[in-house]
């Protein structure tokens, strides 16, 4: 399951318990999905704590599995309440693009990637443009044509492509 299932998944349940969003979320171990055995899913959420947080995790366990075999953790983090925006952070993306940075040519980027066994499907290549300052990155990415954005918190492509940069 991409990693993007389990942000949903703490999305859904940050929603479900009035926080405004997930302001961090640590992928743990990888969500397995065998073809030929259900798997059940469990997302927990503690109590609220100083600041209106609240821990977040994702669990699972075989569907076939007896009762005393533990759940694995796949994801912790928190959630929150929806975090002011400051200015500031953003102010050196204020010009595109950001001063001083090089652009990087990406001609054959999913060709190596592919190369080196991480195969991206057309739908998973929306890094559209990406800049380097030293070991800064910025990048664009977009929706490739034909993908909505409906019924996601962040559309699994646009997240795995902005995690390319």
């Amino acid at each position: 399951m991409p990693g993007t299932g389990l942000l949903e998944l703490a999305l859904t349940a940050a929603h479900h318990v009035g926080a405004g969003e997930v302001s961090e979320l640590t992928l743990l171990e990888p969500l397995v999905l065998a073809e030929d055995a259900a798997v059940r899913l469990q997302v927990t959420v503690g109590a609220e704590t100083v600041g209106g947080r609240r821990p977040v995790a994702v669990f699972s366990r075989r569907e076939d599995a007896a009762e005393d075999v533990p759940w694995r953790r796949h994801a912790a983090g928190e959630l929150g309440p929806v975090a002011e925006v400051v200015p500031e952070v953003f102010a050196e993306l204020a010009q595109w693009p950001v001063p001083g940075a090089e652009r990087v040519d990406l001609d054959g980027f999913y060709e190596e990637f592919a190369g080196r066994g991480l195969v991206y499907g057309p739908a998973f290549q929306g890094l559209a443009e990406l800049w380097r300052d030293g070991s800064s990155a910025y990048g664009i990415v977009r929706l490739p044509e034909g993908l909505k954005p409906d019924g996601y918190g962040v559309h699994p492509a646009l997240l795995d492509a902005a995690l390319h940069t």
